[in-house]
């Protein structure tokens, strides 16, 4: 992941400005990735974390039914992955 953080996201940025995307658009752009990279969140690992968390108080089928009303009312949101709710919040 260090990689992604130290090589590749400067060269998407260098790429999106080359493509004439401003800047500070292109690093816009591209923090929420930066942002879940350093926090080491995917969708499927936040789904995880929750179910995982879940099931210690409830059923395997109640735990998927309220992962998955949490994660559409984060995505209804309009939040970015990385300022979802954590196990710990």
């Amino acid at each position: 992941m260090r990689a992604l953080l130290e090589r590749l996201l400067p060269e998407a940025v260098r790429g999106l400005r080359e493509a004439g995307v401003d800047g500070n658009e292109a690093e816009t752009i591209l923090d929420p990735l930066r942002q879940r990279v350093a926090r080491g969140v995917t969708g499927a690992s936040w789904q995880r974390d929750h179910l995982d968390e879940l099931r210690r108080h409830m059923s395997r089928r109640e735990a998927l039914e309220a992962m998955l009303a949490l994660y559409q009312e984060c995505a209804d949101s309009g939040r970015p992955l990385h300022l979802w709710p954590t196990p710990a919040d």
